[in-house]
Parts: structure tokens; C-alpha cells; sequence
């Protein structure tokens, strides 16, 4: 009896080892920290890793906590936030169940690959330059961007895409996740996945290709505000590229020099750019931006008026413009007294 109580007492005290081991946690600072499992690493190392970084006491105690889980379940690779108040369970169980950090970036309608490069690299991720390198350098830097063999296999909407050129407006604004794991890479191919997804859903144009649609909704993002607007600019362009007429859109100018303003110079209309609609005939080099589901669906359905010219005139003192903000001229006599009674100052 007295051996069967020993036997107990020392059982009971293994179990309490064990248990305070696995389950209590190594501190109470819950200071969170990056910790990184890469892929074909070993529950060994990720244990002994785990104990360098003083993250639990000692790797022992989860390598026996994953014995007693048994062998069916098995670690993810990716990056995770992790902190001393947890315990080995809590960590083990998080790997097991692949709970990675992901990176958040929302892009916003109308933001270019420069505002996107940038917004990453304000959080810390990586470079503006490694995002470049993926999607192409922003204006007027290079302009030889090749797009790799890759994604012409994998999107079908980019196999007609032309030489040379960025990536610009078909990275799909919206809110994306991503590990980091999967990198910038992944962030890229999650944006044009979007993109074919919801370019797929409206009706093609059959007299235009997608490229000129696309760049067609990236200078409506930029020069108006609402869909009705959208639709009857798009009528004004379409109308005017049909004519021979210059399209003369502001928004290409400020594309190129940089500048976040509605109001160009005249010498900055006399940039010599291929997505200056100034100087050159027809629709840029290629798209401004990358455009809103809304933006795309204006250019595929504009809207026939007897307008040839518009405004977008800021803060709301128009009475003659449209809900949305915009001034439409039937002449150009007509267009210039507009500009000099609501865009003089």
C-alpha cells in the first residue's frame, strides 16, 4: 500500500512537471515578436529555434506535447506572431492550425503602381523597388518592362497584353492579405486574380481590345467623380479619339510629372511623353491608374450626348455642372468661358 502511494505521489508529480511545462507560459510579457517556420523545417529545429529565441523554456517540453498529439499533425510553414505569455500548447496548437501574420495593403481606386509601392513600403514590408521590379518601374522611370512568361500563362486577359509595359491598371483595387511566405509575388498574382475575376463578369466590346478599355477607365478614375459622369466622358472620348480629335486629359500630364493637382501648365502640356494626350493623338502609352469596377464598366457602356468637351470642377460652386461635379460644353467657346469662371483662380 505504502509502495502504491509512493508510486502515486511520483506519478502525480511527473504529471505536474509536465503539465507546468507544456501548459504555463515562460513570462508574462506579451510583447508580440516575429517568429519565422520556413518551409521544410523539422519540428526539431522549430522547437530548438523556439528555446534560442526564449520563447518557451525549453524545446523538450514541445517536442513531448507534440508526441502526445501524435504524428498526424504537423506544423505550417509561414511567419507568426508570437509572445512569452504563451504557453508551448498555445504555440504548438497555432502552428498546427497555421495561424500566419499576413500582411494587410488596401488599394485604393485610382492609385497608381507608385502609390502602391510606396504604401507598402510604409508599412514596413519591403521596398517600393522589390514591388517595382515585379509590376514595372513607375513613370518616367524605365519603360521597358518585359511581363514575365508566367502570367501570361496563368491569366488568359494578359496574353494580348503589348510590349512593354507596366503592370499599371491591372492590379484591382480592393483589400488584400498576404503572409510572408508568399511575398510580394503572391501579393501581385492576388491582384491580377481579382482582376480577372471581376473583368470577366461585365460584357467585352468587341470593337476595342481590353488594353484600350482598361486605359480608357484609368483616365475616367482620374478626371471624374460619379458612374453617370463616367459614362458620358467616356462618350466625349470615345467620341473624340474617333474623330482624330486630341484627347487633352489633365490627369495624363500629372501622371507624368508626379504632381497629386488638377491644374497643368502649358510648358507641362508640351512634355514630351508617349502618355502625354497633348502632344500625342489617341489614348497614352497605356493606362494612368489602376480603375474601380465602376470606371471599367463606364468605358465598356458610354453614354451618347452632344458634348464634346467637360470640366471637373472642384468645390461644389456650379450650378450649371452635373450632381458629380462636372461642367459639359457642347463648343469650345462654351468650354473656355467654364474655365474661366470656375477654374480661373
Amino acid at each position: 500500500m505504502k509502495n502504491y502511494i509512493l508510486f502515486l505521489l511520483l506519478f502525480l508529480l511527473i504529471g505536474l512537471w509536465v503539465a507546468q511545462g507544456i501548459f504555463l507560459p515562460i513570462s508574462d510579457e506579451d510583447a508580440s515578436r516575429k517568429f519565422q517556420v520556413k518551409a521544410g523545417q523539422g519540428l526539431f529545429e522549430t522547437s530548438k529555434k523556439l528555446e534560442e529565441e526564449n520563447l518557451i523554456k525549453n524545446d523538450l517540453w514541445f517536442n513531448v506535447y507534440s508526441l502526445l498529439k501524435g504524428r498526424s499533425q504537423t506544423i505550417k510553414a509561414g511567419t507568426y506572431s508570437l509572445n512569452r505569455e504563451m504557453s508551448v500548447a498555445e504555440i504548438y496548437e497555432k502552428m498546427v492550425l497555421g495561424e500566419v501574420m499576413f500582411n494587410k495593403i488596401t488599394v485604393v481606386e485610382g492609385w497608381t503602381i507608385e502609390d502602391i509601392g510606396q504604401r507598402i513600403e510604409e508599412k514596413g514590408w519591403h521596398q517600393a523597388q522589390d514591388f517595382y521590379e515585379i509590376v514595372g518601374y513607375p513613370v518616367p522611370e524605365k519603360d521597358d518592362f518585359q511581363l514575365p512568361a508566367s502570367f501570361k500563362q496563368k491569366y488568359d486577359f494578359l496574353r494580348g497584353f503589348p510590349e512593354k509595359r507596366r503592370l499599371e491598371g491591372y492590379l484591382f483595387p480592393d483589400t488584400y492579405y498576404v503572409d510572408d511566405e508568399g511575398g510580394l509575388q503572391k501579393l501581385v498574382e492576388k491582384m491580377l486574380g481579382n482582376f480577372e475575376k471581376k473583368f470577366s463578369t461585365l460584357d467585352k466590346d468587341e470593337k476595342r481590345s481590353d488594353f484600350k478599355i482598361i486605359t480608357m477607365a484609368s483616365l475616367l478614375e482620374k478626371e471624374v467623380r460619379t458612374k453617370k459622369d463616367k459614362r458620358i466622358v467616356a462618350g466625349i472620348l470615345w467620341k473624340r479619339l474617333e474623330r482624330g480629335m486630341p484627347l487633352q486629359v489633365d490627369a495624363t500630364i500629372s501622371y507624368i510629372t508626379g504632381k497629386n493637382t488638377t491644374k497643368v501648365s502649358r510648358k507641362e502640356t508640351e512634355i514630351d511623353s508617349p502618355y502625354n494626350t497633348y502632344k500625342y493623338p489617341g489614348l497614352p502609352w497605356g493606362p494612368i491608374c489602376n480603375p474601380g469596377l465602376e470606371s471599367l464598366e463606364a468605358a465598356l457602356n458610354p453614354i451618347a450626348t452632344d458634348y464634346w468637351y467637360y470640366l471637373s470642377v472642384p468645390g461644389g460652386e456650379c450650378p450649371q455642372c452635373s450632381e458629380g461635379g462636372t461642367y459639359f460644353s457642347k463648343s469650345l467657346r462654351q468650354h473656355n468661358i467654364g474655365k474661366a469662371r470656375y477654374l480661373s483662380n
